[in-house]
C-alpha cells in the first residue's frame, strides 16, 4: 500500500547484471510513487573496468531521469568496505562524493535537480511515507 524505495539500484540497459532494474521495473517502481537509489559499487556501474566511474554512474541518473523523472532518483551509496576497491573507481569513499555530482554536473543536471537528486528526493520520500 506504500511506495518503496529500491535502495541500491542501477539500470540495467546500462549495466547487464541480475541486481540492476530493467525499464520496466523502473517505470513500475516509479508509477507506484518509489524512489530508486543509485548503487556506488563498480560492478552495478559498469560491465568494463574503464567505464567504472562516478560519470558513468551519473550516465546511470541521466537514464533513469528520462525515463521516470528526476523526482524518483536519489544517492543510495554504500561506500568504502563493502567492498574492494578497484584501480581508478573514483567513488569509493565519502571524500569522492563530490565526484559523483561533477558527473551530474556533465550529464546535464541543473543545480536544482542536483540537490533534489543528491539528498530532498530522499527528505521528502520520508518525510511523505514514515
Amino acid at each position: 500500500t506504500r511506495p518503496v524505495i529500491a535502495t541500491h539500484s542501477n539500470a540495467k540497459a546500462l549495466c547487464y547484471v541480475p541486481r540492476n532494474l530493467t525499464d520496466q521495473q523502473i517505470v513500475a517502481l516509479c508509477d507506484k510513487g518509489g524512489l530508486i537509489g543509485l548503487n556506488a559499487c563498480e560492478e552495478f556501474i559498469a560491465q568494463k573496468q574503464a567505464d567504472r566511474s562516478a560519470r558513468t554512474l551519473a550516465k546511470h541518473a541521466r537514464f533513469m531521469v528520462d525515463l521516470v523523472g528526476v523526482s524518483h532518483v536519489a544517492v543510495g551509496f554504500d561506500l568504502g568496505g563493502y567492498y574492494n576497491k578497484a584501480e581508478g573507481h573514483d567513488l569509493y569513499d565519502p571524500e569522492q562524493a563530490q565526484n559523483f555530482i561533477d558527473g551530474l554536473k556533465a550529464e546535464g543536471f541543473s543545480e536544482e535537480e542536483i540537490a533534489d537528486i543528491a539528498w530532498r528526493n530522499v527528505y521528502h520520500f520520508l518525510q511523505d511515507n514514515l
